[in-house]
């Protein structure tokens, strides 16, 4: 997984290697809401299943 501050599009998968715009993975728990941390898993989660 690669957290990279720009990207066009929020995520996206190559083989062994996915990207993500580093506000749809990177999360801090002690202010990020519940929705959001679904938010962020459901994203890897879509990106992994890709691979």
């Amino acid at each position: 997984l690669l957290a990279v501050p720009k990207h066009p599009y929020a995520a996206m998968e190559n083989w062994g290697l996915s990207i993500f715009v580093e506000q749809r993975i990177l999360l801090d728990p002690s202010v990020s809401s519940i929705s959001y941390l679904l938010d962020v898993t459901m994203v890897i989660v879509h990106e992994i299943c890709h691979q």
